[in-house]
Order: C-alpha cells, then structure tokens, then sequence
C-alpha cells in the first residue's frame, strides 16, 4: 500500500456494513448495550471519547459481530489506526522540535551579531578617542611651538 492510498480504518468498514444492512443506531445500541454516541464515534473514528483501547476492542468487536462482518478484520483495521495515529503525534512532535530548534538559532544568531556589533562600536569610539587627543595635543603642541 502507498503512502498515498486511503487507509482503511474500523469506522469506515462498521459505517459501511450498517448502511447495507439499514440499521439504525437506537436499535443496535438497545441490542448491544452500547450507548448511541459510541456507536457513532466508532464509525467516526472517534475512539477518544471512550475509556481506553481494550474497551474499544471490546465495542468494535462486539458491533462487527451484529453486523455480520468479521472482528478480526475490524480489530485489525483498529490496529493500524492506532499505529498510524502514533506515526502521526511522532512526526508532529519532531515537527514542532524542528520549528522550535530554528526559533533557537535564530535568537542565537542575533545574539552573536548584536555582540559583534557591539564590539565594533566600542572599538571605534575608543578608536575615535585616541585620533581626539591625539589631535588636542597635536593642537597644544602646535600653539606652543608657535609662541
């Protein structure tokens, strides 16, 4: 499977398997004992509003089996889902370390620059007032040589 292929996760297959089957949520939920708002958000995918994987697991198992599909393809593809949504958080995480490592060197950067300018300013004017005595003596020296 490509990259860019589709994945295949639970939702879509128990979505799919209830619409040929025209079966409606209140039903299948006072079948199986599973409230409405979970069978919705396991087709939708939605598996973060119930309590951890091995209850999820235990729902989609359940829902494959009143839809005559089989659960360990529904597992499977609930697997994959969570495999994939860790690949995701993990490339998300560098992401954001990689945006915040640029931030750093940026602010490095200018640091080093600013100290560097700072420098030449400070050598300049100490540069500037050595040539300024250098002159008024120069001038001094010169006024009494004239006198």
């Amino acid at each position: 499977m490509s990259e860019k292929e589709e994945r295949i996760y639970p939702g879509e297959l128990l979505k799919e398997a209830r619409r040929k089957t025209r079966r409606r949520y209140k039903r299948l939920s006072s079948e199986l004992g599973i409230p409405e708002k979970y069978l919705e958000a396991l087709e939708e995918n939605n598996f973060s509003v119930m309590a951890g994987p091995t209850y999820v697991k235990g729902y989609l198992r359940a829902y494959a089996k009143k839809l005559d599909l089989d659960p360990e393809t529904v597992i499977t593809a609930f697997d994959r889902y969570l495999k994939d949504q860790k690949r995701l958080k993990k490339k998300a995480i560098k992401q954001k370390q990689k945006k915040e490592n640029k931030k750093k060197s940026f602010y490095i950067y200018l640091l080093i620059f600013l100290f560097i300018a700072s420098i030449t300013t400070l050598i300049v004017f100490i540069s500037e007032r050595n040539n300024n005595s250098e002159k008024k003596e120069d001038i001094k020296i010169g006024r009494a040589s004239c006198r």
